[in-house]
């Protein structure tokens, strides 16, 4: 780990906060702003990715919820930064806890799906290592997301984070900054386990959420946010920590936005949903809030399979007026539970 933080504080020097003037234009860094890689740090306090970088790597080492978080990540973060040359990985295998991440990277086992995009679209291979994800770039940033399980666990899995972390430290070669990320809580909108609903959740799911957080979003978020702010935000292993969630708990809870239409199943978020928590972590990477969403269309090769029949998706504004708000509140509020202000 000492290689790593040594790396990193190397690497500061190229790392600056950008000041915005606009969501789509960038000015020189403020050289008076520095970070201490040994302090906590959240968003909000002056520690960000570089925009103005020539080229920026994202790596993010999870499960289908990284998927849904990253799936219009580039989208949105071309909209307001389009001279970035953005690439982004996934590391996914579906459902994976941390303690089966440090397994298929102790056994170098070819069990990743990786997705990567650096030209706005998604190139999947499967049969991938961690180990070879991790060499295939040099990555700027890696990001760690926990599973339902390791979020209910008092330690938050302390052994299991601690090995991923010292298998990742082993394989990357260049500077890299060791980043967290927790998702969404899974709906209680009783149509998602519905016997009439089209995508059935595994069998024992709700009995499994009720087991972990008593089967109420509210309830499961407030022991993620509780979790992570216990054993994250604390640890000057991790650089920043992300939370995209938020935006989808503050767009549901403080304007009303039905469940329904932030998720598609009962766990994984629709297209609205997906857009909405790509501009909640652009902000928290940039340091910066949005003015106003400029995409317009989500194409039917950029929609999640599940809605690619229905065609191309209107962005409408009464949409971006939501994501805006969402994504604004979580680059300040990240880590408190947003208002109840409806009814559920």
């Amino acid at each position: 780990m000492i290689k790593r933080v040594l790396a990193i504080a190397l690497s500061l020097a190229a790392v600056c906060v950008l000041l915005c003037s606009s969501a789509a234009e960038t000015t020189a860094p403020d050289e008076s702003l520095s970070v201490d890689v040994h302090a906590p740090v959240v968003a909000g306090d002056g520690a960000y990715i570089d925009t103005t970088a020539k080229r920026m790597r994202i790596l993010i080492i999870g499960n289908s919820h990284s998927i849904d978080a990253f799936h219009l990540l580039y989208m949105a973060y071309k909209d307001q930064y389009p001279s970035t040359d953005l690439c982004l990985g996934i590391c996914h295998y579906n459902g994976a806890s941390i303690d089966e991440h440090v397994r298929f990277a102790r056994r170098n086992s070819k069990a990743y799906r990786y997705l990567k995009n650096e030209k706005g679209r998604w190139v999947i291979t499967i049969k991938n290592t961690m180990k070879s994800v991790l060499r295939d770039e040099p990555w700027d940033v890696i990001m760690i997301q926990p599973a339902k399980e390791d979020l209910a666990d008092k330690t938050l899995n302390l052994s299991g984070r601690r090995a991923l972390e010292s298998k990742v430290d082993h394989w990357m070669r260049t500077p890299y900054k060791l980043m967290w990320h927790i998702s969404w809580p899974s709906p209680n909108d009783e149509m998602f386990f519905s016997p009439d609903y089209v995508r059935q959740p595994p069998k024992g799911y709700k009995d499994k959420l009720t087991r972990l957080y008593g089967f109420n979003p509210k309830t499961q978020f407030s022991l993620m946010l509780r979790m992570t702010r216990a054993h994250i935000l604390e640890d000057d292993t991790y650089y920043s920590a992300l939370c995209s969630g938020t935006s989808v708990m503050q767009a549901h809870l403080e304007q009303g936005v039905p469940q329904s239409e932030l998720w598609r199943d009962y766990t994984h978020l629709s297209d609205y949903g997906r857009l909405m928590v790509g501009y909640a972590l652009v902000v928290q990477l940039t340091g910066c809030p949005i003015e106003e969403v400029g995409v317009d269309i989500i194409d039917k090769y950029s929609r999640h399979v599940q809605y690619r029949d229905l065609g191309d998706m209107t962005v409408t504004e009464e949409m971006k007026r939501s994501i805006v708000i969402a994504a604004n509140h979580t680059l300040e509020n990240a880590w408190v539970m947003p208002a109840d202000t409806q009814e559920q």
